[in-house]
């Protein structure tokens, strides 16, 4: 797994985003092209990211496995909650990193596996999404 291993396997990401469209296109409401879009504008975000970090970081930012486990997030759930759980996997593994590096516990430049961070995320908008998107707004508008 990607905590201990660093890897998210294809035999997992593969049939998930497969099954994710299926499901999206018969059993849930999000429909066949919500599962579609969510799945390019996760996995295309993150795949974006990818490929920028050597030219903006000047190392690799994040692994293929990530871009593959929020392609299937992103089938499952649809475009907006798959953009919801980058920025809620972001926040809650830059909590958890500056934690860990504030407690010498890492370095700065050690590896933090995103994979964990996308899940709690996707959990998180799966279960609060909408809830969330209407506190924000209320921010937005007062």
């Amino acid at each position: 797994t990607d905590l201990s291993h660093k890897i998210i396997p294809n035999a997992i990401t593969f049939p998930g985003i497969v099954l994710g469209l299926i499901s999206a296109g018969t059993i849930l409401p999000l429909g066949l092209v919500n599962g579609i879009i969510g799945l390019l504008v996760g996995g295309g975000i993150l795949w974006l990211l990818a490929w920028a970090s050597p030219y903006l970081f000047g190392k690799e930012g994040m692994g293929g496995g990530d871009i593959k486990l929020l392609a299937m997030i992103g089938a499952f759930l649809g475009w907006k909650p798959a953009v919801m759980t980058i920025m809620l996997g972001s926040f809650l593994g830059s909590v958890v990193g500056v934690t860990l590096i504030a407690s010498k516990a890492i370095k700065r430049e050690d590896y933090i596996p995103f994979g964990p961070f996308l899940v709690f995320g996707a959990l998180i908008s799966l279960f609060f999404g909408q809830a969330l998107l209407d506190w924000y707004e209320s921010l937005l508008t007062g």
